[in-house]
């Protein structure tokens, strides 16, 4: 967790998620690749439980550092 911020019911959290892909991911066989990439999530709470949640992944940067999708550099070339 990088930051969270609570409001009232509202709660916002910046993660940070890494990993290496060594397994299978979806239709894609493992690369060995290192990744780290920001993921945002915001949560209702209600009662001190969590009554909904909403969540954001930059899945282009994860594809791109996962060397599934060619990297900004590249396609600019």
């Amino acid at each position: 967790i990088d930051d969270m911020i609570a409001e009232g019911d509202k709660v916002a959290v910046r993660t940070t998620s890494t990993g290496t892909h060594t397994g299978q991911y979806g239709k894609f066989s493992p690369t060995g690749k290192s990744f780290s990439i920001q993921e945002y999530f915001f949560l209702r709470l209600e009662h001190g439980k969590i009554a909904e949640n909403w969540g954001l992944k930059d899945t282009l940067s994860h594809y791109q550092h996962l060397g599934i999708l060619p990297s900004n550099e590249m396609i600019n070339k």
